[in-house]
């Protein structure tokens, strides 16, 4: 940090110097030549914060989140990016055809003995060129995987955005979907209130309508009422995504760093981690995850925290002096 700042005033100084010779030449006379010094003057101090920004932002958010993730759980590892877990998110089959995928504060660690992942992602599609390109953001929210020592038919339970639209045109479209050959839509005709919401690919039928129980179904419904959810699994691995449009871990250095934030950084790490645990057991025991079946509101900022993610404890955060 103190290096940063040192950075920061050494940029102030270089373009503080060169836009002083700006303003001594225009007194002298020379307004062209003294203009063009402060504008240069500026950009250079506007280039060097920039720059000394970002690396302190970077420092101070893998300190606050590498600390909140070991105080949750010592298994527990904090990275601001992943290529394993980018792939994890490409093999659930979520989203297709993509011209772009970043991903954000990526969570590792242990869940009952199983390696598992909780990140940020944002996916985009671009279209068109030149002055007609457009670029749309088809999926921003968080993900998660856990390994199990089961396998699973490729399945992907992603929102049903076509049919809902065109109806019976836009199933039939779905149908034509050449990016999942692979995988056969499905149709859970027993229930309409889950069909309006989702649409299941899978390779195998039986298994995949044997995990969506009534029960199953009827807490994925109450999560699609809050975002768009997306549930699978394939091979040994079991998914879930969220397209809730926020950057659950932003950090501005405007503000002040205080117990609150950092508390509603845990809230949020803990609401979708109840989700994970809940998808978890219905996948591989037919049933939710006890009390923590209850469907989590829309900002998960009072959904319970599961009994084997403690909150970190006071030591962790230390004296709350700028309450918010």
């Amino acid at each position: 940090m103190a290096r940063n700042k040192k950075g920061l005033m050494l940029g102030g100084i270089a373009g503080g110097a060169v836009a002083l010779i700006g303003i001594i030449l225009m007194v002298v006379g020379n307004a062209g030549l003294g203009i063009f010094l402060i504008f240069i003057g500026l950009i250079v101090f506007g280039v060097w914060f920039a720059i000394v920004n970002s690396k302190v932002k970077k420092e101070l958010k893998t300190k606050i989140l590498g600390d909140l993730a070991k105080g949750i759980d010592p298994s527990f590892s904090y990275s601001m990016g992943n290529k394993e877990f980018m792939t994890e998110f490409r093999r659930s089959g979520f989203v297709k055809a993509t011209s772009g995928t970043t991903v954000d504060d990526v969570f590792l660690g242990q869940y009952n003995g199983m390696n598992f992942g909780f990140g940020e992602v944002k996916v985009v599609r671009k279209s068109g060129s030149g002055n007609n390109s457009s670029t749309v953001t088809v999926y921003q929210g968080p993900f998660a995987y856990v390994e199990t020592s089961q396998n699973y038919p490729y399945t992907s339970i992603i929102p049903d955005t076509m049919e809902k639209l065109l109806g019976g045109v836009g199933r039939l479209l779905q149908k034509a979907d050449i990016t999942r050959l692979n995988q056969k839509l499905l149709k859970i005709e027993e229930d309409q209130e889950f069909e309006k919401y989702y649409a299941v690919w899978s390779k195998d039928e039986g298994v995949t309508k044997g995990i969506l129980n009534p029960e199953f179904r009827n807490y994925l419904t109450g999560l699609a009422t809050l975002h768009k959810t997306y549930i699978g699994w394939r091979d040994n691995k079991i998914y879930f995504g969220m397209d809730n449009r926020r950057d659950l871990f932003n950090i501005k250095l405007k503000n002040v760093i205080n117990e609150s934030i950092v508390r509603k950084f845990y809230e949020d790490f803990a609401g979708y981690y109840n989700i994970l645990e809940n998808v978890i057991s219905y996948v591989t025991t037919g049933t939710g995850a006890g009390s923590h079946s209850a469907q989590p509101n829309a900002d998960m900022s009072d959904a319970p925290p599961p009994t084997d993610v403690p909150p970190p404890n006071s030591e962790y955060y230390g004296e709350n002096k700028n309450e918010a």
